[in-house]
């Protein structure tokens, strides 16, 4: 590892908490871009398991649109939340909170 002050600077790569609406539970995700893949992956702090998924850019993004124009980007918007619904937001919602119309908050493009 670099002594670097710089050493953790990248522009390919981002964090964040996300804290349950209904159970306040947090977790940690991290998006990283490697080439033409982004990796997310997301933990959940109370179980201690991490959540995957890897998706091939170039199967849901329109490299020729606008960044400006969402609706033009994305060539199939509906595909890629439903996987990342199934590989990562589903395992997210604890059980008891599952029949909650709450998870549309974590990934918001379509009504519960």
């Amino acid at each position: 590892m670099s002594n670097s002050p710089d050493w953790n600077r990248n522009s390919d790569g981002y964090s964040f908490v996300y804290r349950h609406p209904a159970s306040q539970l947090p977790y940690v995700m991290k998006i990283i871009k490697m080439d033409q893949m982004l990796f997310v992956h997301c933990l959940s702090k109370q179980e201690g398991k991490v959540h995957n998924l890897e998706i091939n850019i170039a199967d849901y993004v329109r490299t020729d649109a606008p960044l400006t124009e969402y609706d033009k980007l994305y060539k199939d918007l509906d595909t890629l939340q439903s996987l990342f619904e199934q590989a990562v937001s589903f395992k997210l919602v604890p059980q008891r909170y599952s029949n909650l119309c709450v998870l549309s908050s974590f990934v918001k493009t379509r009504p519960c």
